[in-house]
């Protein structure tokens, strides 16, 4: 049995790296342009295929792709949508969820009442988040955009919301959900021309559909975002059908933060009550909703620096403040700590794979487990180091499919449909996007937790940027960061190194130069230093034997029977 090879996410990130430059792309006139829309539980992205030679993701002026999808009032009866609700009081959050008929989500942070309780306006909701989409989109690719294929997931498209109950609610909702904070003077109605499941448009960016098979292979779509969803697909002759789907809230995202969040919780509450029992803790200190909803997001950007390009070691983890809950105390997280909390969850999405194969192979007239030749995995944590090694363990045979930046994934595909299914363009249009970096490279001086970003994340490269920064003549040196938002300070990010600041007889500007090559390399120079700031990150390694392996299996399964016997 093989060593099997632990694959960690770089700084850099390709999505697909083969384009057809031979036949000239051409939207069809009737539609002009047509974005891509994944529309997530948590986040939503917008991709547009450019010259039918990449996809272009769309990003604000911080380098973010992402437009999380919540919604928050304010004066007049107007709407603010993604990172302008900032008020945790005032915010509705995961609002794709309306589309399942459901006014508030029972698990949603903080619930805020809608007009009159009246159905009709969570769907109201919707259609204005895709308005805004459709907003920002114009505006940052500077065309005027009227369609869209948006994808959302397959357990929805099979329920009770389908191709035609979205268009249904975008064009009744529209004429109302369309505040004027929101409404450009000449803008057009969006109209949605298609509608796709996930798990259809993840095999998009890997050429699938544009390879010659002989026969037919059967592909695993596994989307491990705040949810799962796992679909088994028939790919025959280039035409695809989805088998079987398995989707549960209790397995993902969303169940591996809110595991981190509990331990946090009780780590929160030892440090601040002279570190009691557990069972004291639990039973006497009650957290504010607020202070809850502060620790799920505490507890996300912690996962995301734990496993990020350039995540701390086993031993060091990720130290967190509990400065946002009014406490000076902290503590640290390791990975360890983090598999040790979810190594039960881990084992339970191969069981569900396994449920979601044995209900294809019944469709198909087999007996047993459906055979695997190909995994296609997407979603935020799918990077799980865990997960991949788990999947390998039970489909040695199979060739997963996953890109460093699996987030994109879906909205690749789903703007790359929408150049096949809309445009003049005959060619094979295999999925292409740059190299970008996908965390922010930061720095902080004069001993400051505030933090200055050199290169915002989503940045394609290479590249080469050059700031200027007013120093003190106390300064000493400048501490180089990376991590997921610099809002998260330097405690939630991770410290690469450090430059010393040249002497200076006053207080003055010294310029930094930050050069990031291809190769994943970082220069950073300082104007008047012989010092040169050089770091590369670190490549594929291999972490896990088998030895380790089989003790996860066994504990994780040792731990659901008796989860299953004893329920918290």
């Amino acid at each position: 049995m093989r060593i099997l090879p632990l694959l960690l996410l770089s700084i850099f990130s390709i999505v697909s790296v083969q384009c057809d430059e031979s036949s000239e792309f051409r939207w069809d006139e009737d539609y002009g342009p047509v974005i891509g829309i994944d529309f997530g539980s948590r986040n939503a992205r917008v991709g547009l295929t450019v010259d039918g030679k990449h996809v272009e993701l769309m990003k604000d002026g911080l380098g973010r792709t992402e437009v999380p999808t919540r919604a928050c009032f304010v004066g007049n009866g107007g709407l603010r949508f993604g990172y302008d609700c900032v008020e945790r009081d005032k915010t509705i959050y995961d609002i794709r969820r309306f589309l399942n008929e459901s006014i508030i989500p029972p698990n949603t942070p903080l619930q805020v009442p809608l007009q009159d309780s009246d159905p009709k306006h969570g769907k109201l909701l919707v259609s204005a988040f895709l308005t805004h989409l459709q907003s920002l989109a114009e505006a940052f690719f500077e065309q005027n955009i009227t369609s869209t294929v948006i994808t959302i997931p397959a357990y929805l498209s099979d329920s009770d919301v389908n191709r035609d109950t979205l268009r249904e609610i975008h064009t009744q909702a529209s004429p109302y959900a369309s505040p004027k904070p929101l409404v450009l003077p000449n803008q057009s109605p969006l109209k949605i021309l298609r509608v796709l499941a996930a798990p259809t448009a993840s095999l998009f960016p890997y050429g699938l559909y544009d390879a010659s098979y002989y026969g037919d292979i059967h592909i695993l779509a596994i989307n491990v975002g705040a949810s799962l969803e796992i679909s088994a697909i028939l790919l025959e002759d280039n035409v695809s059908e989805r088998l079987s789907t398995i989707h549960t809230e209790d397995i993902g995202g969303d169940a591996f933060d809110r595991r981190l969040a509990e331990h946090l919780e009780l780590e929160f509450g030892k440090a601040s009550h002279g570190g009691m029992h557990e069972w004291m803790w639990h039973r006497k200190w009650n957290l504010t909703l607020e202070q809850k909803t502060m620790l799920k997001e505490m507890a996300e950007r912690t996962k995301l620096a734990l496993f990020s390009h350039a995540a701390p070691s086993e031993e060091e983890g990720v130290r967190v403040s509990f400065t946002e809950l009014g406490d000076e105390s902290s503590t640290v997280v390791t990975r360890e700590i983090f598999h040790e909390l979810n190594k039960d969850l881990y084992w339970r999405i191969v069981d569900r794979t396994m449920e979601a194969l044995r209900k294809a192979a019944v469709q198909v007239g087999k007996p047993g487990v459906l055979d695997v030749s190909r995994i296609v995995l997407t979603g935020r944590s799918s990077y799980l180091s865990p997960i991949r090694e788990l999947l390998w363990t039970a489909f040695p045979n199979a060739t997963i499919l996953s890109g460093a930046n699996s987030d994109a994934t879906v909205v690749v595909g789903t703007a790359l449909h929408a150049g096949r299914a809309f445009s003049a363009y005959v060619g094979p249009l295999i999925g292409c996007c740059d190299d970008i970096t996908p965390m922010d490279l930061m720095l902080s001086y004069d001993d400051e937790e505030r933090l200055l970003v050199l290169i915002p994340r989503n940045s394609i490269i290479p590249t080469t940027r050059t700031r200027r920064v007013n120093v003190t003549t106390e300064a000493r040196e400048m501490k180089i960061y990376t991590g997921y938002s610099r809002t998260a300070g330097v405690h939630g990010s991770i410290i690469l190194g450090s430059i010393p600041i040249p002497p200076a007889p006053d207080s003055e500007e010294v310029e930094v130069k930050v050069e990031v090559s291809s190769e994943a390399e970082i220069f950073i120079t300082l104007t008047g230093s012989e010092t040169k700031f050089n770091y590369t990150y670190p490549r594929p390694r291999e972490l896990w034997s088998d030895e380790a392996i089989t003790q996860f299996i066994d504990e994780a399964e040792e731990y659901d029977r008796r989860e299953g016997e004893e329920p918290w």
